[in-house]
């Protein structure tokens, strides 16, 4: 009896550690990327599109692309509860470094973004859709 519940307890530990290494695997590699500048409607046509490339790095991520033209960096961390990867980023002036703010659903990650030092404020949105192997 005392095997069987130190066998149960182990098989339950591996069952709820399993959703980390899942949450990994669903965020790593190629993802496809659409977005609306702030303002506009879903509805309408995405307003840029791009390519980026997200690794696991110790407790975090990072990411890197080519997104409307220009060349996107940064780190990010997940919150496994809420299914949300919220992303430091850095564009290719310099001057456009923000913040993104993802939700995974399957293979598909939905958020906003804005820019550090946009006086107004604005927000816009993003898809990014896991680039089928």
């Amino acid at each position: 009896m005392k095997l069987a519940r130190t066998l149960l307890l182990a098989l339950a530990a591996v069952v709820l550690a399993a959703p980390s290494a899942s949450f990994a695997d669903a965020l790593e590699g190629a993802w496809n990327v659409v977005g609306w500048e702030s303002g506009a409607a879903q509805s309408e046509e995405p307003a840029y599109e791009g390519q980026a490339v997200i690794k696991k790095h110790g407790d975090g991520y990072v990411f890197e692309g080519i997104i409307d033209g220009g060349e996107y960096f940064g780190v990010g961390l997940f919150d496994e509860k809420g299914a949300t990867l919220s992303l430091a980023f850095q564009g290719p002036s310099g001057n456009d470094a923000g913040l993104t703010v993802l939700t995974l659903s399957g293979d598909t990650l939905t958020g906003r973004w804005l820019y550090l030092g946009d006086e107004e404020g604005r927000v816009g949105r993003e898809v990014w859709t896991r680039e089928k192997q």
